[in-house]
Parts: C-alpha cells; structure tokens; sequence
C-alpha cells in the first residue's frame, strides 16, 4: 500500500466519521426525542411528588420541583402532606394524597 493510498483511506475514513456525526446521529437522536413524552414544564409534572404548604379545605399550595403551585384535591390534607400530581390546568394542579402522605424525618 502505497503512501497516497494510505492517506486516501485516512481521509475517507474522516469523512465518514464526521457525516455520521455531525449528520446520521443528531438525526436519530432528534426522531427518538419526539417520541418520548414531555419532562419539562407543566406536563413534566404529572405523576410528580408534591409538598403541601398551606391547605385549606379542598384548596391551597404545593411545592414541586422547587415552585409553589395552587392546587387542589377531592380530600382534606394537613401542611407537609405528600401528594401525587394527577392533573395540570393552568397554572393549578389537581393531587391526590400519596399512600405515605407525611415526610419522614431524616
């Protein structure tokens, strides 16, 4: 093999490499994040842990991800309840308790 042989093939083998990268993966990548579902904004949320802040009745405030939503639940719940997000609209969530509904100390 001759050494202008040599460096065709090197050269060729760039070339590849960099159309795959730079064309075949973003492209593969792209079609595979339109497929999964949503993990930011308010659709993220859904199926998220909550913490009860203040609550009154059927209504008051939770805290996920760091923000305090209004939200609002068929039952009653205490201040630092844990709650499971089942719904957004708007800028109010829709919970429910959680089976351990009190944070643990620890």
């Amino acid at each position: 093999m001759s050494l202008e042989d040599l460096a065709l093939a090197v050269l060729a083998g760039i070339v590849i490499f960099e159309i795959a990268e730079h064309v075949i993966f973003p492209l593969v990548w792209s079609f595979r994040a339109r497929k999964s579902p949503s993990l930011t904004g308010a659709s993220g949320l859904v199926g998220e842990t909550a913490k009860v802040g203040r609550w009154q009745g059927t209504r008051g405030q939770v805290r996920v991800h760091g923000e305090i939503w209004r939200a609002s639940a068929d039952a009653a719940l205490a201040e630092g309840d844990l709650v499971v997000v089942e719904k957004v609209d708007g800028l109010t969530l829709t919970v429910r308790p959680r089976a351990d509904r009190v944070e643990k100390a620890g």
